[in-house]
């Protein structure tokens, strides 16, 4: 049996639905709305009782019938963007058929609703709603008076304004546990940092975070419960991610999928001299890190998620890196990827680079080789999937992207050390076409960030003209796949292919969602928007 993971791509301004019905049949709706106010839905969230949470923003609400109930909640402390759009919350019927109301800002409070997130574990009595939108200089974060099952919002309980830019504003990756505790990004590339705000929406202290802590009017390092007066803590990019002693930084770790490498933590592989001062490794007569990495400074948070059956968060971020080109005789830019778990006290518990960093060859349980990933790889979203219990790890889903076929490329999805018999959809990257984008999910498990299962996601090559370029040599066997090519035979040419940023689902049954761009994707032989499979490398491709 292949062990696959399935995404579901849908376009970015329709309303796609997945529910389970009281027959336990399965239910798919597409629909659109907004006739030409200019609409744009944001998020999707399904309701104990049945109904539907639509988030989203529009040049007015004229295309909503004026006998659908509308309440406008108040809006105070959040910098004024310029324009009139008007942020809404639709709640939409189980069938998706009737709009039951609307709940909206007033006209150029904020730039848009993106996210919202609820306290409950799926499958529980609805919790209490957050939401989060973009504002000027950054987004907002706050928790509605109520949840639309219970009663409807009012009013908002607090909120708060995130300062953050560079794209964290637009993303905005953030979570909440079911205690109501929020993890959120806030700041740019230069000074990325994770924060915390107690279920009242004041920034507050973890007693096992090892960061930075805030205690008379400034940052103090170490772990929480040694800093009884600091008022909050935070996550800070590079520092609170990299080691603090030598013990730390020279460790030997496991790297998630059966190898090693070395450091403690995260950006470890950045970290150029020892703590006497030493080089850690010399290139052409300056110091990198261990496997030829020096940071260049940025940093960029792409997804936060929250297991809310025990509070454990997980984030991932990039890191801008320098390496040194021998071929070249200059030194290249990079990005390299990290995924990290801590528990709900802050404590660490895992990390994992999504690729192999370093090997060791003669089974001594050392380094013997190592190894730099150009071009860059890059952390896109996040969430948890919770049709896996925990009492079997748990289960975090990553959606990640590499530019081009890396050096050492993301690990391919018949490469797993937990599965060696696993096959995946789309095993690795192919072809030909180097500077392009593609997307690539992996599962992790929870509890101690193994891969359990891998693909890559990426459409084939637009056209191919005159020879140009590969074509697969025989389609997918399964009839659910309607004729197209198999990913995994040849070595086909692949084209740009991007999931959007912290946008990325996991259903109650696991099926992973989410949206994206990418021309020529497979679609199976039940889609309700469908791609006609190619007869001939010839064939233009299809939208």
């Amino acid at each position: 049996m292949k062990n696959y993971l399935l995404p579901c791509f849908a376009a970015l301004l329709c309303l796609f639905i997945t529910s389970i019905d009281a027959s336990n049949v399965q239910r798919f709706v597409v629909t659109y709305a907004g006739a030409n106010a200019n609409t744009r839905f944001n998020d999707v969230r399904e309701l104990s009782d049945g109904t539907f949470l639509v988030a989203g923003v529009s040049a007015n609400l004229d295309w909503i019938d004026a006998d659908i109930a509308r309440t406008q909640i108040p809006v105070t402390g959040l910098p004024n963007p310029s324009g009139s759009n008007v942020a809404f919350i639709l709640r939409l019927s189980g069938d998706a058929e009737r709009i039951l109301e609307v709940v909206h800002l007033p006209a150029g409070a904020v730039t848009n609703l993106r996210w919202m997130r609820t306290t409950e574990v799926p499958g529980e009595p609805t919790g209490m709603l957050y939401v989060s939108g973009q504002v000027s200089g950054g987004y907002f974060i706050g928790r509605l008076s109520d949840n639309f099952v219970d009663g409807t919002p009012t009013a908002f309980d607090w909120i708060r304004s995130i300062q953050a830019a560079n794209g964290h504003e637009v993303f905005q990756p953030w979570d909440v546990g079911n205690d109501g505790r929020v993890v959120f990004a806030q700041g740019g590339e230069w000074s990325a940092t994770i924060g915390f705000m107690d279920p009242q929406g004041n920034l507050t202290s973890l007693p096992g975070l090892r960061a930075s802590h805030w205690v008379n009017g400034d940052w103090q390092r170490g772990v929480g419960q040694n800093f009884p007066t600091a008022t909050h803590s935070a996550i800070r990019l590079p520092t609170d991610n990299q080691s603090w002693t030598n013990e730390e930084l020279f460790a030997i770790t496991p790297d998630g999928n059966g190898g090693i490498r070395q450091g403690t933590w995260p950006i470890d592989i950045m970290r150029t001299h020892d703590f006497s001062g030493e080089p850690v490794r010399i290139i052409n007569n300056r110091a990198y890190g261990y496997n030829g990495y020096r940071a260049e400074g940025r940093h960029w948070i792409g997804a936060i998620s929250v297991d809310r059956r025990n509070n454990y968060f997980y984030f991932g971020y990039n890191i801008k890196s320098i390496f040194w080109d021998a071929g070249a005789r200059i030194e290249q830019p990079d990005f390299e990827p990290a995924v990290i778990g801590y528990n709900a006290d802050g404590e660490m518990i895992w990390w994992n680079r999504l690729y192999t960093e370093a090997r060791d060859t003669t089974g001594d349980g050392l380094i013997d080789t190592t190894f730099v990933s150009p071009p860059d790889q890059y952390i896109d979203g996040m969430d948890i999937d919770y049709s896996v219990p925990l009492s079997a790890g748990g289960s975090v889903i990553v959606m990640a992207r590499c530019h081009g076929n890396n050096t050492s490329n993301f690990w391919s999805g018949n490469n797993i050390a937990l599965n060696p018999g696993a096959n995946a959809f789309q095993n690795r990257f192919t072809g030909v076409e180097g500077n392009i984008h593609i997307s690539y999910i992996a599962r992790l498990r929870a509890d101690d960030g193994n891969l359990e299962a891998a693909t890559f996601l990426a459409g084939f090559f637009r056209r191919i003209i005159n020879n140009r370029g590969n074509w697969p040599t025989q389609t997918y066997p399964e009839p659910i796949h309607d004729g197209w090519p198999n990913h995994n035979a040849g070595w086909p040419d692949l084209t740009t292919t991007r999931a959007t940023e912290n946008a990325t689902r996991v259903g109650p049954d696991g099926r992973i969602y989410t949206v994206g761009r990418g021309p020529r994707m497979v679609t199976t032989s039940n889609a309700f928007q469908k791609t006609s499979a190619p007869t001939r490398p010839q064939q233009p491709h299809s939208q």
